[in-house]
């Protein structure tokens, strides 16, 4: 029979054979995959080999097809104007154009196998292969020395040396991801007593608590309302203060503006200041919207993070009803099985759950669970949101320094977000809690996530609100503070600074290009963030959470802040968009991060850092004449940020004195326009959503 009678998938079969015999030969030897050794390996104690027996979860990531051919047509699902504008992919169109098929994946099986490699499962859209097996069965699949290492006070295994992989699967396989167990950590901070750097405890809820409620966010008669719990004017008059010695020598005598509630304040005045669903939703103009019908109905919110904590849907509950939002509808996903109970991560997923809630009152939740917070296991589990079909938005309020992650990490993230914004699902990051990382890290960079030209990354703000909770003014979230008086009246001389202490990260990615959005920013690669919202746990929003895993026994009321709380808001409020979207236009919104570089007036907020006239100044006495304390010599800001505000604050826990100062984020700074600290501004609820769909 000749060639040309035979059946046409026989032929196809045939010439699939001959790639994969050819793709044998080609590759006899093993071929190294570069970058995917942690940094932390030089610089870390080396304690030894691993354990050969111990168990470990691993990735083999599958070669992309045709990545030119991806680019291009991303770039023109996001193109107005291009004839593939906002055709969004289906998986299965995604995968039949440009991902390996079956036979190849079955090549990376059976290396795998053929090693000693368990495998586990493989991704639906093939980009995945899971396997598991003992340290000693994967140094011997990958060429690898696993040792085992620690730094600050962190012990984790990685590879000595790069991995490589050898026979035809190296033809398939572009990085092994889980040959080290360094992982992501959770945005999500809160207000610190800064003698102790320990936070403020929550406060215990009773049952005359349980008995409050607030007023429906859904109720279009609904107004802005005093609080429950803390105290929402964070930002009081101007105040003088004087502490003395003795009633002598030395002296000082502060004057300025004043934050918070004074220590002992009750409820609904609890120090130092917090937020409740209602005024934040007032001071971001969300209830017209809701007024409107945009309330996240028939979509699904979906969210990853690390680990579980037993009391995260009853928790979810109670915070509902407390605070006026609907019951809650939330399924959770464990796509590696049950992971461990984490309460620091327990705590995030709180203030992800909560606070998407209450951006998003009527959408669905989606919590999908990693098993640990290794950068393997989270992409994984935005994987496998992605290829369930869960929803159009995926909330992410954790990262890592992108200098301190190794590339294939990187490049595996940004590639599950390309495959995202092709299906038309954005992809939220939160920016970081250290402002550059310098002083946490070691090393200036930006937060692993919104580095992706593909993902949409979510930077903080400091935020007081009026009376009727709109928003009296706003600064880019980073916080210093210094110490003027004692518990016991005395004045600090000279004045402690204490220093930055936090702030939104953000700046100039150092491995992706800049994407065509952003085009109007100076430089060649990725700026970071594209939007922000609260983030000053000093302005922070309240949760509810229980410490012990059980609501009925120790549920507390908190204040968190963080970047872990801008990311899931702003999710929120994107879910309320794809509403829009696919109600009216039958196509979701896509990637956010686009859209909020070419808005009309109006629809953003700009946040821009400012000065008080009344910031915190003063004078101290000696018994010479008197040294004026300047407010700028009170909090000694760094080259470059040369506006800032401060207020006294009075440490409910301490009790002492200090001067707070917000706007101060390490080298990052607000200015008009886009800048490092909040990206393009904050969002202004109706008007953002209207501005969206006028350039849609």
């Amino acid at each position: 029979m000749s060639i040309r009678k035979m059946h046409p998938g026989l032929v196809s079969g045939i010439t699939l054979l001959m790639a994969l015999a050819l793709a044998s030969s080609s590759f006899a030897t093993a071929r190294i995959l570069p970058n995917s050794t942690p940094s932390a390996v030089a610089s870390a104690n080396n304690l030894g080999p691993e354990s050969t027996s111990k168990v470990i979860n691993m990735t083999l990531w599958t070669q992309v097809r045709n990545q030119a051919a991806l680019d291009d047509l991303t770039r023109q699902i996001y193109t107005k104007g291009s004839p593939n504008y906002h055709k969004f992919l289906t998986l299965e169109q995604f995968k039949s154009q440009f991902a390996l098929g079956d036979l190849q994946v079955q090549v990376v099986k059976d290396f795998a196998t053929s090693h000693g490699l368990e495998v586990v499962s493989v991704s639906k859209s093939n980009l995945a292969v899971q396997v598991r097996g003992t340290v000693g069965d994967a140094q011997n699949a990958f060429h690898v020395q696993i040792n085992r290492y620690q730094q600050n006070g962190t012990v984790f295994h990685a590879p000595t040396t790069a991995p490589s992989i050898d026979g035809a699967a190296a033809a398939y396989v572009s990085a092994v991801s889980g040959l080290h167990n360094l992982g992501a950590k959770p945005n999500s901070v809160r207000p610190l007593d800064p003698d102790t750097g320990q936070p403020y405890p929550g406060r215990p809820l009773t049952s005359k608590d349980l008995a409050k409620s607030a007023p429906s966010v859904l109720s279009k008669t609904t107004v802005a309302t005093p609080g429950i719990f803390y105290e929402d004017q964070c930002w009081r008059g101007v105040q003088t203060q004087a502490f003395t010695t003795n009633n002598n020598f030395p002296a000082a005598v502060y004057s300025g503006n004043r934050y918070g509630a004074d220590p002992g304040s009750p409820p609904p005045h609890l120090p130092p200041c917090g937020y409740e669903p209602l005024a934040a939703l007032t001071a971001y103009q969300m209830l017209p919207l809701f007024n409107a019908g945009a309330t996240g109905q028939g979509q699904t919110l979906v969210i990853v993070d690390a680990f579980d904590w037993p009391s995260l849907q009853s928790d979810l509950a109670l915070f509902s009803g407390l605070f006026g939002l609907p019951a809650p509808n939330l399924t959770i996903y464990q796509p590696e099985g049950p992971p461990p109970d984490n309460s620091g991560w327990g705590g995030e997923e709180s203030i992800d759950l909560q606070w998407g809630h209450t951006m998003a009152p009527d959408a669905n939740l989606a919590l999908v669970e990693g098993i640990d917070n290794s950068f393997n296991s989270l992409n994984l589990a935005i994987l496998f949101a992605l290829e369930a079909g869960l929803g159009n938005v995926i909330s992410n309020s954790y990262g890592a320094p992108e200098a301190l992650v190794d590339s294939a990490d990187l490049s595996n993230m940004n590639a599950i977000c390309q495959v995202a914004a092709a299906l038309g699902v954005s992809v939220d990051f939160s920016s970081g809690d250290s402002g550059d990382f310098l002083a946490s890290d070691g090393v200036k960079t930006v937060s692993y996530g919104p580095d992706s030209p593909y993902a949409t990354g979510v930077g903080g703000v400091s935020v007081f609100l009026n009376p009727d909770d709109s928003i009296k003014f706003q600064t880019g979230w980073g916080t210093q503070l210094t110490r003027l008086a004692n518990p016991n009246g005395t004045p600090v001389i000279p004045p402690l600074h204490t220093g930055f202490i936090y702030g939104a990260g953000g700046g100039t990615s150092g491995v992706f290009a800049k994407p065509s959005f952003q085009s109007g920013l100076s430089g060649t690669y990725r700026k970071v963030p594209d939007v922000a919202l609260i983030g000053d746990p000093y302005t922070g929003v309240e949760i509810i959470f229980s410490p012990c895993g059980d609501t009925n026994t120790c549920a507390n009321v908190e204040v968190f802040g963080g970047t872990s709380v801008a990311c899931p808001m702003f999710s929120g409020l994107w879910t309320d968009v794809n509403e829009i979207s696919e109600g009216v236009f039958g196509v979701p919104a896509g990637q956010a991060a686009p859209y909020t570089y070419f808005l009309p007036a109006g629809s953003l907020y700009d946040v821009v850092n400012l000065s008080s006239p009344t910031n915190v100044a003063g004078s101290i006495f000696t018994g010479g004449p008197p040294s004026y304390q300047s407010p700028a010599g009170l909090m000694a800001p760094l080259d470059g940020v040369s506006k800032f505000v401060s207020a006294m604050y009075h440490s409910p826990s301490s009790l002492r004195w200090y001067s707070e100062g917000y706007g101060l984020d390490s080298s990052l700074d607000a200015a008009p326009g886009w800048d490092n600290v909040t990206g393009n501004g904050t969002p202004n609820g109706y008007n953002f959503v209207l501005g969206v769909f006028s350039i849609f």
